[in-house]
């Protein structure tokens, strides 16, 4: 049995003595002092799935609930920082999804305080333990009774004496205080909220967005002039491409000079990094494409790697000077200039509610994804397939970037759907990139005949798999091509858009 509280300040001795009454009394042992980092990833997503991953100062990783109780724990070097760099077993294997790709770093330290005390009972035998822990960074203090066996009653008494105490609250975040005295918890959130009405202008609404989305872009810059892992350079291309997919969807509430301006600036922030992400999603795939081929092309891939890695470095070189250069802050403060200036309402579409704009583009995007996809047989070119991909993609980023005036129930019912068929429409697509990446790269270097032998043998493998893909296609998008997804995309615009009388 185990219970834990929140004190509003350290338990002195003498107070505890009197919380437990004459018939118990506490041991207190010698205090223990440890240092402890919080490790996180850059939004937060060990702290908001609702755990807190500690390093003590011999190395031990602690992943503990809000609670204070210990999900898992293992010794790991402190330079890993990736799942995949710890043993095998629950830790690793609890925080895979919850990290994905990202690098888990220090964001808070302090201090931590501990003292156990020993409770006895009236014959003088150990009935209970209370760990007392200070933190700090806080005057609170965490306290958390463990019952000895056989003592179940001794410790409900004991247990009831302390709740019921005025200076001491039962608190199921323990570790909450410790925390947030050090450190404001991030959170970047999968779905956008814009903050945007229904009734608002559709040209307000975009502008408001686009500004919203170059915003979240230039959070991820630290991080990647950095190098603290690849997704910070993954996020800051997704938010420019959803910017400027949004100008390309809604583009028509624009005057020509905006629309002209926001492409070619989010076209001029991206362009330098292209190389730098395209040797992150292929060194990222290292064990992938390492378990495509039969043994006997170690040497070629190890190669292969080492040289890729050289070029990523030199990428990445190029990528710092860029976006510390005079010229990036130009591109910044136009697009700043651009998005800032109040909507100039050119046209009738501009002027009207952003809903009634929402609803007649995702409608026309819903019809060129049923004709491009009736239209797909075995004789279609990939390049046909290709465009059914993008107006997939562009159907979905119009569907979440406004989520928050739309019903949501049905909304993110369709998203799944579509989902659905995106993803074996990017497989098919990735496989016939990484073909291509592949024949780029060796066609460029010079390539020992182990090297030759190891990107023949993958992109063999490759085309394998994206004749495979290809043949998923049809199939995927009869389910998506349902009349339980138009009856559910039909529900998205039937009743009242948030905000919205229809």
């Amino acid at each position: 049995m185990e219970q834990h509280w929140l004190a509003d300040e350290p338990i002195a001795p003498n107070h505890l003595a009197a919380l437990l009454g004459d018939d118990f009394c506490g041991d207190w042992e010698p205090p223990a002092e440890t240092r402890i980092e919080v490790l996180d990833t850059f939004g937060w997503s060990i702290w908001h799935s609702g755990a807190l991953l500690c390093r003590s100062s011999n190395k031990t990783l602690t992943l503990y609930s809000h609670n204070g109780s210990v999900q898992a724990w293992t010794e790991a070097p402190r330079s890993a920082r990736f799942w995949w760099q710890l043993p095998e077993g629950e830790l690793r294997d609890t925080l895979k999804p919850v990290t994905e790709l990202w690098s888990f770093n220090p964001v808070a330290s302090f201090y931590q305080r501990r003292q156990t005390v020993n409770i006895r009972n009236e014959d003088g035998k150990t009935v209970a333990r209370l760990q007392h822990t200070t933190c700090s960074t806080s005057h609170k203090a965490h306290c958390s009774l463990v019952a000895l066996q056989g003592y179940k009653h001794s410790f409900s008494r004991i247990s009831r004496r302390l709740a019921e105490a005025e200076t001491i609250a039962v608190s199921p975040l323990a570790e909450h205080a410790w925390l947030t005295a050090c450190a404001t918890p991030r959170k970047i959130d999968k779905l956008p909220h814009f903050g945007i009405d229904a009734q608002q202008s559709a040209e307000s609404a975009v502008r408001q967005m686009i500004r919203a989305m170059l915003e979240q872009a230039r959070l991820f810059e630290p991080g990647i002039l950095e190098d603290t892992d690849t997704e910070f350079l993954h996020q800051y291309r997704v938010s420019i491409r959803k910017a400027r997919s949004l100008v390309t969807l809604m583009g028509k509430v624009l005057s020509l000079d905006a629309k002209t301006t926001l492409k070619q600036c989010f076209k001029q922030l991206v362009g330098p990094t292209g190389e730098l992400r395209d040797m992150d999603v292929f060194l990222l795939a290292k064990d992938h494409y390492t378990a495509l081929l039969p043994g006997g092309f170690e040497a070629g891939l190890d190669e292969l790697f080492a040289e890729a890695s050289k070029d990523r470095r030199r990428a990445l070189k190029r990528v710092r000077k860029w976006m510390r250069s005079e010229r990036y802050q130009q591109v910044i403060n136009d697009l700043d200039t651009t998005l800032s200036s109040p909507a100039q309402l050119q046209s009738k579409k501009a002027a009207k509610p952003v809903a009634t704009l929402l609803e007649k583009n995702a409608h026309k995007s819903f019809q060129r994804i049923k004709s491009l996809g009736s239209s797909i047989d075995k004789y279609t070119p990939d390049n046909e397939i290709h465009a059914l991909r993008i107006e997939c993609k562009k159907m979905r980023y119009l569907m979440e970037y406004f989520i928050e005036i739309l019903p949501e129930k049905p909304t993110m019912k369709f998203v799944k759907s579509l989902k659905k068929l995106q993803d074996v429409l990017g497989d098919f697509n990735d496989y016939a990139v990484q073909q291509n990446f592949l024949r780029q790269y060796t066609d460029s270097h010079t390539s020992s005949a182990a090297l030759s032998a190891a990107t023949g043998g993958m992109i063999a493998v490759l085309h394998q798999l994206h004749l495979q893909a290809r043949q998923q296609v049809e199939a995927a998008f009869a389910g998506f091509n349902s009349a339980e997804v138009e009856s559910t995309f039909s529900a998205i615009f039937a009743g009242e858009t948030r905000g919205q009388e229809k």
